[in-house]
């Protein structure tokens, strides 16, 4: 029997007919699935040269979609099609929304996701992501986590990173950085296509920082690709999230766990700079460093250290009186890995 939903976004009016088969999504569209459990959006920003245009292929009776069209290819994120249970921006799942919820009524927030990303080019993510605020009122928002769990052409989180840790028998990199929202990013350190994983736990990891309080509100659980350029032929193949209500009480196994190999790149100082500035790390074990200075287009224009160090602090100068006013980014690589980047800013 065929089902009709009709959806109004902006000045878009359409419909999508539910009959079981596979169906296309070219405008920044959405619909529900599966009866109205979950969510799924084409969502992207703009058209034009940069953030062209994106097709999906959704499955109504499923929580399946593909990127089948994807001519972005732009220096900032063109688009993050998604699927979400719970409350997003206006939008609100049907069946099955335990949302919102209190951080501290929430006993596990388990999902799974199976993706596919063979042979997809481009600079493009696979993350999984919550929103949370102080109220339970959906119209803003205080905090944003997110759990990269693939990701391909250099692509990395905003903010910068603080530790690392292993949760849920993966190895991930914590950023952060306080934009309009709190924002926390978990990178897996080697990129997974299927996951088991529980929310609270890394929520439970982001209270311990700082980063969230017990008391606030989480709105939904989505996953989806944030795509700055390629991307086509990403595919969830199968999305599941759910809320158990309770108290949170860690077992063995779930306990957040730091790893053992920690470094930091501190901010450059002075910053602003007029000629001179001093920029200081710390690594936790030996291992291979470079430090190397970048314009604002990304063009490598210095490498202040390139050798094998020992643990401890450690700074270099830098001596910038050639270069034109500006900003710059500076980047720490260990063992070939980046690190961590910062931005500085060169005066007259």
């Amino acid at each position: 029997m065929n089902k009709t939903c009709i959806v109004f976004l902006g000045i878009f009016l359409f419909t999508v007919y539910l009959n079981g088969q596979v169906q296309e999504m070219c405008d920044p569209q959405s619909t529900s699935v599966m009866d109205g459990e979950y969510h799924i959006s084409n969502n992207t920003w703009g058209s034009g040269s940069e953030c062209g245009e994106q097709c999906l292929d959704i499955d109504p009776d499923t929580s399946m979609f593909e990127v089948t069209l994807s001519t972005h290819d732009d220096p900032g994120v063109c688009s993050y099609p998604f699927i979400f249970k719970g409350c997003h921006w206006g939008w609100c799942t049907s069946a099955n929304n335990p949302f919102p919820k209190k951080i501290n009524e929430i006993a596990e927030a388990p999902f799974s996701w199976v993706i596919s990303t063979e042979d997809v080019s481009g600079t493009w993510n696979a993350a999984f992501e919550a929103w949370f605020n102080t109220t339970d009122s959906g119209s803003d928002y205080d905090g944003e986590l997110m759990i990269w769990l693939d990701y391909g052409g250099g692509a990395s989180p905003g903010g910068s990173r603080q530790a690392s840790v292993k949760i849920g028998g993966y190895d991930w990199d914590v950023y952060f950085a306080e934009w309009w929202v709190n924002y926390i990013a978990y990178k897996i350190k080697t990129p997974a296509d299927s996951v088991n994983l529980d929310l609270r736990i890394f929520i439970q990891d982001a209270v311990a920082r700082g980063y969230l309080e017990e008391d606030w509100y989480v709105h939904n659980m989505e996953a989806g690709f944030e795509i700055w350029r390629g991307g086509q032929g990403l595919k969830t193949h199968s999305y599941s999230a759910s809320i158990v209500e309770g108290e949170y009480i860690p077992t063995l196994d779930e306990k957040v766990i730091p790893l053992k190999h920690e470094y930091l790149l501190k901010q450059n100082y002075p910053n602003p700079f007029k000629e001179f500035t001093r920029i200081s790390y710390s690594l936790s074990c030996e291992a291979f460093v470079a430090i190397k200075i970048y314009d604002i287009y990304g063009r490598e224009i210095k490498t202040l250290v390139n050798k094998s160090q020992q643990p401890g602090s450690h700074s270099v100068n830098f001596y910038s009186h050639e270069l034109p006013c500006g900003i710059y980014t500076y980047r720490l690589y260990v063992n070939d890995d980046i690190v961590e980047t910062r931005k500085m800013i060169r005066t007259k």
